[in-house]
C-alpha cells in the first residue's frame, strides 16, 4: 500500500488537468471519460462511481479483467482498495472508542500490557490517536522479508500480526512520537492489533461486525478478489521494468501479506464502497449514522500536516470547487484506488483500476475527477451559493 504525493494537484498539473477536463466535457458521461482516459494512459481497466446527495448518479467500468483476454470488467466487479482501507480501519476503531472499548489517548503501555517490557521505552507513550494519524515514530513499512510471510486468514493471523509489530516495537523509534509525521503501514497494522487485543476478535471479524454489516456491505473481502484459474473477477497487473504488464493470478501472492490487513488489503464492489463513502457524508440524524457527528468530525480533522484519521485533508479548490476535500489513495503495486469526498457538496467520487502503474492510474483518475467536478459542481458554484 502506498500513498502518493500529499500535494495532489500542483500548478503544472492543474493546467494539464483543465485541458483534459475541457476535452472530456464533450463526452459528458463517466463511462466515456473513463474509456478515453484508459486508452490515453494504457490502463488495463478503469472503474468509477459518482455519489451525490445520497444517490449513485453515475457508475462505469471499462477495459479488461485480464490483459490479453477478452473478458470485460463490469460495474459489479470487485476492486482492491489498497490503503483506502485505512479510512475503514479508523472507522471501525472509532466505533470501539464510542463504546468505551478503546480510548484515543490510551498509551501502548496500557493497550498492550502483557508486552510492555518488550516494547522500546520510546514507544510506550504512543497513543491510539498517534497510530491513526502517523505520529507514532514507527517506520513506514515492515522489513522486506516480512512480506514473504503468507499466513492464511484464519485464527492464527492475529498472533502473526502481534509478533510482527512486536519486532518493530523492540527497536528504536524512527523519531520521537508526536515530533513529526511519517506515513506508516506499520502504525495502522499496530492499530488493528490493538483492536484485536482489546476485543479478542480478529481485525477481519471486527471489520465485518463494526463496518460492513451495519452498512449493508456484502461484497467485502481480504486480499485480491477472484479465484485462481478463473477470470471471474479482475486480476491485478504489475508493470515490469516499465515495459510490459504482467497479470497476477488471484491468491496469496496477488497482494501484500495478510499481516498488513488493517493498512490495506480490502476489496469490494463500487456500490458497497459507495455505502462507506455515504456514511462519511451523512448529516446528523440521517439513517442511523454509523458514528456520532462529533466522531466523524474528529476522523476528518487533520492532526499532523494534512493527515486526519485515514484521510488526507485538502481543499476542493483542487477540483475547481469550494469547501474541504477529503481523500485517500492506495496501491499494492498491482491495483490502484482513489476515494474523494467533498462534504460541502455531499458528494463522493470513487475510482479503481486493476493496473499497478500508479503514475498512469493517478493521472487518469485526476483528469476524470476534474471532468466529474465540471459536470456536477463547478457550474453550480459559478451560479451562486452551492448545495
Amino acid at each position: 500500500m502506498r500513498r502518493c504525493a500529499v500535494t495532489w494537484f500542483s500548478g503544472a498539473w492543474m493546467a494539464f488537468a483543465l485541458v483534459c477536463c475541457a476535452a472530456l466535457a464533450e463526452a459528458a458521461s463517466l463511462e466515456a471519460d473513463l474509456e478515453a482516459l484508459r486508452r490515453q494512459h494504457d490502463l488495463v481497466a478503469l472503474a468509477g462511481l459518482v455519489l451525490k446527495d445520497g444517490e449513485v448518479r453515475e457508475m462505469a467500468a471499462v477495459g479488461l479483467r485480464r490483459k490479453g483476454h477478452p473478458v470485460a470488467v463490469t460495474v459489479d466487479d470487485l476492486w482492491h482498495l489498497g490503503s483506502v482501507t485505512k479510512a475503514m480501519t479508523a472507522t471501525m476503531i472509532a466505533r470501539l472508542v464510542e463504546r468505551g472499548v478503546l480510548d484515543w489517548t490510551t498509551t501502548l503501555s496500557d493497550l498492550l500490557p502483557a508486552h510492555t517490557e518488550s516494547v522500546h521505552s520510546g514507544y510506550r507513550s504512543v497513543t491510539l490517536e498517534d497510530l491513526l494519524t502517523h505520529q507514532a515514530g514507527l517506520p513506514a513499512n515492515f522489513s522486506f522479508f516480512s512480506n514473504f510471510e503468507r499466513p492464511p486468514v484464519d485464527g492464527e493471523l492475529p498472533d502473526k500480526r502481534l509478533q510482527a509489530v512486536l519486532k518493530i516495537l523492540a527497536q528504536t523509534p524512527v523519531h520521537p512520537p508526536r515530533s513529526g509525521h511519517l506515513y506508516s503501514n506499520v502504525g495502522y497494522t499496530l492499530a488493528g492489533v490493538v483492536a484485536e487485543q482489546a476485543t479478542g476478535v480478529s481485525w477481519e471479524e471486527l471489520m465485518q461486525r463494526e463496518v460492513f454489516t451495519p452498512l449493508g456491505i456484502t461484497s467485502a473481502g481480504f486480499g485480491a478478489p477472484g479465484r485462481a484459474g478463473s477470470i471471474d473477477q479482475p486480476w491485478g497487473h504489475q508493470t515490469i521494468l516499465g515495459l510490459t504488464k504482467r497479470a497476477v493470478a488471484p491468491g496469496p501472492n496477488a497482494d501484500n501479506s495478510a499481516i498488513l490487513g488493517p493498512a490495506g488489503t480490502l476489496h469490494m464492489s463500487l456500490r458497497d464502497w459507495a455505502r462507506f463513502a455515504q456514511a462519511h457524508l451523512a448529516l446528523p440524524g440521517e439513517e442511523e449514522p454509523l458514528l456520532r457527528s462529533a466522531t466523524f468530525q474528529r476522523l476528518h480533522r487533520p492532526q499532523a500536516e494534512d493527515y486526519a484519521y485515514g484521510w488526507v485533508a485538502g481543499d476542493a479548490g483542487e477540483l475547481g470547487a469550494r469547501g474541504p476535500l477529503l481523500w485517500h489513495n492506495g496501491s499494492n503495486t498491482m491495483w490502484y484506488a482513489l476515494m474523494l469526498i467533498l462534504p460541502q457538496h455531499r458528494m463522493s467520487i470513487l475510482f479503481a483500476s486493476n493496473d499497478g502503474d500508479a503514475k498512469a492510474a493517478e493521472a487518469a483518475m485526476q483528469a476524470a475527477a476534474q471532468a466529474v467536478a465540471a459536470r456536477y459542481i463547478v457550474p453550480a458554484a459559478a451560479d451562486g451559493p452551492g448545495p
